[in-house]
């Protein structure tokens, strides 16, 4: 896994990013293979008194800019449709939406 942390100048904790190696899920009635690869999931967290101050677009960019340096492959997601500010996120991060799951969750790639 790979983890980040934001802290504020208290050294408190505003966001997290990490990755893990997982590969994507089935998408639901797709007929488009992703590509193989070793992918990674990708996840972040912004904590209440730091949501909706902008951090979590430029931190979730620097996140993703150092895993690259790191290892390289392909990132996959997954969020609740009804999650309108992370799919919004996730689509100025680079993350395309690909399909869905049987749950209705949302699957997104950045290759």
């Amino acid at each position: 896994r790979f983890p980040f942390a934001l802290t504020d100048e208290a050294g408190l904790l505003a966001a997290i990013a990490w990755f893990g190696p997982k590969p994507p899920p089935p998408l639901l009635g797709s007929t488009t293979a992703l590509p193989a690869k070793q992918w990674q999931t990708f996840a972040i967290r912004t904590y209440a008194p730091y949501r909706g101050t902008g951090i979590s677009q430029p931190f979730g960019s620097c996140a993703i800019e150092q895993y690259k340096k790191m290892s390289g492959g392909p990132l996959w997601l997954e969020t609740k449709p009804d999650n309108t500010a992370a799919c919004r996120l996730y689509k100025k991060l680079g993350f395309q939406e690909v399909g869905h799951k049987a749950d209705g969750r949302v699957v997104m790639i950045k290759i």
